[in-house]
This record gives C-alpha cells, structure tokens and sequence, in this order.
C-alpha cells in the first residue's frame, strides 16, 4: 500500500493530532518524518521535488526509509485511535473475560469470575463475537469443577451452538473469499468459467444455506456475492428476486452500531442492482435510505460509501431524464480525492457518458483523449467490462464526429483486445453489435437498409437480461436508424424495458 494511499485515510480532524503523535515520537535531531508528512499535506510538490528539498544530496534510499518509517507511524496512529474508538465494543467484553480466566488459572473460585463471564457473555452474544464466545464457553468447560455450576448442560447446549454459527460463519467467509478470487481471475486476466454452475457447485462444496444468514456481516457477504455474480454472468435478473429476500430477510435482523457499514453495503448492492435492472425507482429507494444512513453520521465517516452512493445517484439522474444534474453531481465528484481508483475511472467514464448524451460531442472526445494509459492498463485497473464499454463509446463518438482513421483505429483495437473473450463468455452478443455498428459506419448511405433493420431486430432479443448499459448502447444504432435523438432515444428504451 502506497504512503499516498495511507495518508488518505487520515480525516481531516485526525491530521493535528497526528501532527502531535509525530512530534512527541520524532526526536529533535530526527524530524523529517514530520517534515515529510507536512510536505505531503501542504504542498502540490511531487516525490521527486519532496526527496530533493529533504535530501540535497540525493540521498534516495534514505528517503525511501523515510517514507517507510511514516507509512508505519500513520498505521500505529489508526491504530491506536480505532482502539480508542472501539474500546467500549471491543476492549472490555475481552477484559471481562481475561480477568476471569486469570482469576481460575490461579485456582480461585467465588462468584468474582462467575459475574465477570457473564457480563463478557452477554457483550460477546450482544456484539456476535463467536470466537470470543467460543473461548469463554471452553474455558466455563474447562473449569466447571471451580465455578460450581448449577447446569453443565445448558453450557454444553450454549457451546454446541455458538460453534454451528461460528461455524457458518466461517464457511460463508471461506465462499466469499473463493467468488472473489474466481472473479477476480474472469475480470482482470479473461478467464471465462460458467459462474451459474460453479456458483452451485461452491453452494454444495460449503453446504451453505439460509440458515447461514446469522448477522448482517453474513447478509452483506451474500448480497455481495449475489451482485458480484450477476455483474460477471450479465444478468441482473436472474438474482434479483433472491436479493430482494435477502434484503427482506435481514430488515427483521435488528441494527446494531457496529452493523453500519454492513448496511450501507447492502444498500448500495441493492441500489446498484436495480439500477442496472432498470428499476430506477426502486434504485432511488435504496438510495436515499443511504442517504438517511449517512445524515446520521458524522460527515467524515464513509467518504469512500458517500462518493460510491453519489456517482449511483448521478447514473439514476442521468437515465431518468435529468442529465444537467447529472453532469453536474459527476463534476462535483470528480474534484474530489478519492483514493478508490476503479471509482474514480467509473465517475470519469460516467461524465462522457452525460456529456455525449446531452450532445456535448467534442466535450465528451476532449474527456475521452484524458484517458491516456494502455487498453491494458485499464483492464488491470478497472476490469475487461469497463474497459470494453469504453470502447464502444469511443467507437460511437469517432463515427459520431466523422473521425474516419481513428473509428478505423477503434474498431481493430477492439477486435484484437476483446473478440476472444467475448466469444467465449456469455457477452458473445456484443460481437454481434460491433458488427452493426461497423456496418453503420462503413456504409452510412444504407443506414435505412432493410437487412440491417432486420439485424437490429433480431439482436433486440437478446437483450432481455442485459444491464442498462448495453441498452443504453443499443440505443444509438436505434437513433441512427430513426434519424431520432440519441438521449431521449435512450430514455424512451428505458422506459420500454421498465414497462415490458
């Protein structure tokens, strides 16, 4: 993790007292730590003119220590300071507990180790802290001949089931991890699985099932799993219905403190879920409980879930008709420091998007030309869907503005990078659209041409369980057709979908 990237997750009320960490650690013939944290802050220099200014003699690998010793001391600082925070969630259930254990290891009984184990029990049931649980009923087992215990069994029965939920727990935690890793490997480095069979399989493999669903840690795993799993087989509507009674299933699930971010999680999958089903009124439900989340909360916690919840409110705007607000919430997102780089593109790429639909073509091409690394790059950073829809909008805005060389450019560039893979995944369709489009912008004069109006009808049906981006894509060739607008074509596609 770059230093960048830790200084970042300092809050703008933390950066004093950080100044004072440093400056009690920091000894006086030794404060370029402090010098290189306020270089870093309060300056627009880069690291090479930093490393220079602290070290006129180019001493660079003790600049890279430098720079390692900060990294260290911000992360003992959070540290120390979630510690703080969360003492009364975390701390004293584990005091409770330790005092107790250390009262029987010396072979003491009485009822001072007795109330310490249940107030420990009863904050580790209160925050679902199976593992601490799990110690604390060993250790009643283990000392049961001290403690003089009136029902051995009911302990025994307390311990069976605290190991089935942490248990399922575990499992759940080990099914999460293994969607992520495949996902991972289909996004970034093209491997194409059938992720409905293999989903299944995984199901089997953990014997997962809704009796799993113990917390809101497990429904935000799930909900995850189920969003993640739609975005990489292309179909939203397959898993909509079990998502909606995840989420039914966990509004009886009562909210606890430490159940926020999970929450807000689970929001915004289901807010982004009904977004790419087109359901923007549903979207905007989850949204704005969202945003009724977050007025609860002081305004420099969950900046990253803030930016994630507005860039998913500017595409409901954008897709219902208000590109203006939209273009300028997406404006408004872009000018600020957001660490999450697949974001950032995504609000990036978002803002052509607008600005193209709102007819703002050479505005749209001067965003698109900032785009400046590799199609590789961008698949590594973003992942091959965000790169491929980049490419189909730099593909339209080239015909669009009779860039004939560079449409050229465009369309082998993307047969190159992306035809394999489309052809072996479930997206084989888009094949079929690039194939439309080039002929639209091959032979313009046949725009009208019955045989390719046919082509667009029967691709039109394969359509049916895709997202709202690749309707919105197929709203151009529709628009050429038509001789219609693009933006309000787009809209009134939308709309059809909603309504079929």
């Amino acid at each position: 993790m770059k230093l960048e990237e830790i200084l970042s997750l300092l809050h703008q009320k933390q950066h004093k007292k950080f100044i004072r960490f440093l400056e009690n650690r920091e000894k006086a013939k030794d404060s370029k730590g402090l010098q290189l944290y306020v270089l870093m802050t309060q300056s627009d220099l880069d690291k090479e003119r930093i490393a220079r200014k602290l070290y006129p003699n180019q001493n660079f690998v003790a600049y890279r220590v430098l720079r390692k010793r900060l990294s260290n001391s911000v992360l003992q600082f959070l540290a120390g300071e979630l510690l703080q925070n969360n003492y009364d969630a975390i701390g004293i259930r584990l005091q409770y507990y330790l005092v107790a254990r250390y009262i029987l290891e010396q072979g003491q009984r009485g009822s001072v180790a007795i109330s310490l184990l249940q107030k420990a029990e009863k904050l580790a049931i209160q925050h679902e802290d199976y593992a601490l649980l799990y110690d604390l009923y060993n250790t009643q087992l283990e000392h049961a001949h001290q403690l003089q215990m009136e029902s051995l069994a009911m302990v025994k029965q307390k311990a069976r089931e605290n190991f089935s939920a942490l248990e399922g727990a575990q499992k759940l935690s080990m099914f999460y991890a293994d969607v992520r890793a495949q996902l991972y490997r289909i996004r970034h480095q093209g491997e194409y699985v059938d992720m409905v069979s293999w989903y299944q399989s995984k199901i089997r493999e953990y014997g997962l099932s809704d009796t799993t669903l113990y917390n809101f840690k497990a429904a935000y795993q799930l909900t995850t799993i189920l969003s993640l799993t739609a975005f990489v087989v292309n179909d939203y509507g397959m898993i909509v219905s079990l998502l909606e009674a995840n989420y039914q299933q966990l509004q009886a699930y009562p909210e606890k403190q430490q159940d926020r971010y999970y929450r807000l999680q689970v929001l915004y999958h289901m807010a982004n879920l009904y977004f790419r089903t087109q359901d923007f009124e549903r979207a905007q439900f989850f949204l704005d409980e969202m945003a009724t989340a977050f007025a609860d909360l002081p305004v420099n916690k969950w900046q990253l879930e803030r930016v994630k919840q507005q860039n998913l409110q500017a595409l409901c705007l954008h897709y219902t008709g208000q590109v203006g607000e939209a273009i300028a919430l997406a404006n408004h997102l872009i000018r600020k420091k957001i660490t999450d780089l697949e974001l950032k593109l995504d609000i990036r790429l978002s803002l052509v998007m607008y600005h193209y639909h709102n007819g703002d073509l050479q505005i749209a091409f001067k965003l698109l030309q900032k785009f400046n690394h590799s199609p590789s790059w961008y698949m590594k950073k973003a992942g091959k869907e965000w790169a491929i829809r980049k490419a189909i909008i730099e593909i339209m805005l080239a015909i669009d503005l009779e860039k004939v060389e560079l449409a050229f450019v465009y369309f082998e560039s993307f047969k190159r990078l992306y035809y394999n893979y489309l052809k072996a995944s479930n997206l084989h369709f888009v094949v079929e659209f690039l194939r439309i489009l080039e002929k639209i912008f091959l032979y313009p004069d046949r725009v009208k041409d019955s045989h390719l109006v046919t082509d667009l009808d029967n691709f039109q049906g394969q359509l049916e369980q895709t997202d709202v981006f690749m309707r919105s894509f197929y709203a151009w060739p529709i628009a050429k057709i038509r001789g219609k607008d693009l933006y309000r074509t787009t809209l009134k596609l939308m709309s059809n979908n909603k309504e079929s």
